[in-house]
Parts: C-alpha cells; sequence; structure tokens
C-alpha cells in the first residue's frame, strides 16, 4: 500500500469515527515516512479523539514543524489545551 492510500483510509476512518484504525493507518505510514505532515495531523486528531491529550500534542506538534501554518494542528492544540484546563494557552492556540 502506499503513503497515498494510508493517509486517503486513515482520513475515511476518521470520518467513520474510527479513531483505533486511523490510528493504526498512521502509524504505519509514518514507519516509513516519519515527515507525512498528514499522517502526523490526522494521527493527532485521533489520538485526541480517543482521549490520549499528550500524544496528540506530540504529533500536531510535529505537524506544525513540518508545516507551520497548518490550521487543523493549530485547532488540535487549542483542543488539547482546554482538555488539560489551560483557556490561556487554548486561546493563544486559537
Amino acid at each position: 500500500m502506499d503513503l497515498t492510500e494510508l493517509v486517503r483510509g486513515a482520513q475515511e476512518a476518521m470520518d467513520r469515527g474510527d479513531y483505533h484504525l486511523a490510528a493504526r493507518a498512521c502509524n504505519h505510514a509514518l514507519a516509513s515516512y516519519p515527515a507525512c505532515v498528514s499522517a502526523h495531523r490526522i494521527l493527532g486528531e485521533a489520538l485526541l479523539e480517543r482521549g490520549e491529550t499528550e500524544p496528540a500534542i506530540g504529533h500536531f506538534d510535529r505537524t506544525l514543524v513540518l508545516d507551520p501554518l497548518n490550521v487543523v494542528a493549530r485547532l488540535g492544540l487549542g483542543v488539547a489545551a482546554e482538555e488539560r484546563k489551560d483557556p490561556g494557552l487554548a486561546y493563544a492556540h486559537y
């Protein structure tokens, strides 16, 4: 399976609410393509949906290192900050 198919499958799994499958697809993609922006972003979203805030933050941060203007990753960090009860940081990300 190529990278495009993995990322597409991960996004489709997210759209269906299958966060475990999305995370597995992203981890598989990142094993071969560690700089894949989409895989880091989607994995961050999946982890956040699963309540795994700290690992999600790591993937959103990595997304922003690779793509500093990635709005979805920035929003994800805002949501993560809300989950951590840090409204000031959430506001900064939003």
